[in-house]
């Protein structure tokens, strides 16, 4: 019924967590898929070591879609593939998504959340998220759908709020039907102001995605309290230059090493006691 497609690229250790976490605390995954890219063989090799780890996960190296240009097509293709063959609904996850909390969830819920004009199931947001950027974030008018589920109209919060942010790959739920449109109409982004726009990573991806910002619908559901947190403990692409390591900084390549020799975090070692935003720096080394 769901699929979960994961982004990961030079970080086995936390797409380790994020695997880890992702199944304890939210079992109605059928399918799970990584879409991944090591730069380095040791990286390369450290992912075929997470694939035996987890034989029931798909795994998907990005490399092998690329053609001798590297425009960004390879990308694309991997994405529909694995869309194509999901269940009729998807959520995206990126390999610094730690999935902390156990989602109340079920597939009932899904069905029923998803039976009037919801843009998607947001797993990052909840009562407690009130906080962006280190500052207070209002929240919006929720109106309470049964035990476990809020629902709100995004288009009467701030632009680019984290409540009027639907097309998200980090740890939102959507129809399949609604993304499998998206992705194949990316082609029509082929050029734009005479630069490539094809999504050659998910950063680009979802910067891609908000030109669909208005073609979606206007109301969000979330559980009461979140269940993901992305932790930008370090950053490996130079697309967007999001803030990362401003508290626990972890180099990928020290990570790595850790990995190499047998290192594994443990979701029961971390501290999730106060998580008010979507995007705040977990120490995942507690060693």
């Amino acid at each position: 019924m769901l699929t979960t497609i994961i982004f990961s690229k030079d970080r086995p250790l936390q797409l380790d967590l994020t695997l880890k976490s992702l199944i304890q605390n939210w079992p109605i995954n059928n399918k799970i898929v990584v879409i991944y890219k090591g730069t380095t063989p040791e990286y390369e090799s450290s992912y075929k070591v997470l694939e035996k780890d987890y034989n029931f996960v798909g795994f998907y190296n990005e490399y092998n879609y690329n053609n001798d240009n590297n425009d960004g097509y390879g990308f694309k293709w991997l994405l529909e593939d694995c869309i194509h063959d999901s269940g009729p609904y998807l959520m995206f996850l990126t390999d610094d998504n730690i999935f902390y909390r156990k989602a109340k969830t079920t597939e009932v819920d899904l069905n029923f959340l998803f039976s009037g004009d919801t843009a998607c199931l947001s797993l990052r947001l909840g009562i407690n998220i009130t906080h962006r950027d280190g500052y207070v974030s209002k929240q919006p008018d929720f109106e309470r759908l049964g035990w476990n589920h809020l629902l709100w109209n995004r288009m009467t919060t701030l632009a680019q709020d984290y409540f009027n942010y639907p097309l998200s790959v980090d740890g939102h739920v959507f129809k399949k039907d609604t993304i499998k449109e998206i992705i194949y109409n990316l082609s029509n982004y082929a050029t734009y102001d005479g630069k490539n726009q094809m999504p050659s990573n998910p950063n680009k991806f979802e910067q891609i995605l908000q030109r669909y910002f208005f073609e979606v619908p206007a109301f969000m559901v979330c559980e009461l309290y979140s269940c993901v947190v992305n932790s930008p403990n370090n950053r490996v692409q130079n697309t967007i230059p999001n803030l990362y390591g401003q508290k626990y900084p972890y180099d990928p390549s020290y990570l790595l090493s850790l990995f190499n020799e047998g290192f594994r975090i443990k979701l029961e070692d971390l501290d999730f006691s106060n998580i008010v935003c979507p995007h705040q720096e977990i120490n995942i080394i507690t060693q």
